[in-house]
């Protein structure tokens, strides 16, 4: 994975997302441009994890929290729903070559589809 690409597009300045992209599998599941540039840089295992797993966890209307915590290639992953409530799903120790730090990605169920965002584009 190119780390310093990853790091650029993870902290570019956006103002929304300009378009959304279905997932291959479940359709109903749909990122912005800006998730979509992170995937190409080697995400798509991520994209596929929460498509599959955790979108269907969030309460229809709100915003919940994706986050990867990624340590010596070791990724730690979880949904949180609410600031001082347990985790809604988590998944630890998924090997990866994402780059070091804590990553979070905002998840909103609305209803026709689950919107994946990044916290720019919010």
């Amino acid at each position: 994975m190119n780390i310093k690409k990853f790091t650029n597009i993870y902290n570019e300045s956006r103002n929304g997302a300009n378009r959304f992209y279905s997932h291959w599998f479940v359709r109903k599941f749909q990122y912005s441009d800006g998730v979509q540039d992170l995937a190409d840089c080697g995400l798509f295992w991520f994209l596929d994890i929460v498509a599959t797993e955790v979108a269907q966890l969030a309460p229809l209307g709100d915003l919940g929290e994706v986050h990867i915590k990624v340590t010596d290639g070791i990724a730690n992953l979880w949904l949180s729903l609410d600031d001082d409530a347990p985790h809604a799903w988590q998944r630890p120790g998924v090997s990866t070559d994402c780059p070091e730090g804590n990553w979070m990605f905002f998840l909103v169920n609305e209803g026709s589809r689950y919107a994946f965002i990044l916290p720019s584009e919010y």
